[in-house]
């Protein structure tokens, strides 16, 4: 995430705009590669995620 078509700040605003208080947050990385790639970028889709669920 953050790096893909999907505006995340825009997306989040649209949902606190709209009333979205709390709930379960998923998403779905694409990406394939070996192990210690996939981690690192899901590192990287945690840290962006909770910057902007902050």
């Amino acid at each position: 995430p953050g790096t893909g078509l999907v505006n995340f700040p825009e997306l989040f605003t649209r949902l606190k705009q709209g009333g979205f208080k709390k709930g379960s947050l998923i998403i779905e990385c694409l990406n394939s590669g070996e192990d210690p790639y996939l981690i690192s970028e899901a590192i990287k889709a945690r840290e962006m995620l909770e910057e902007l669920t902050a």
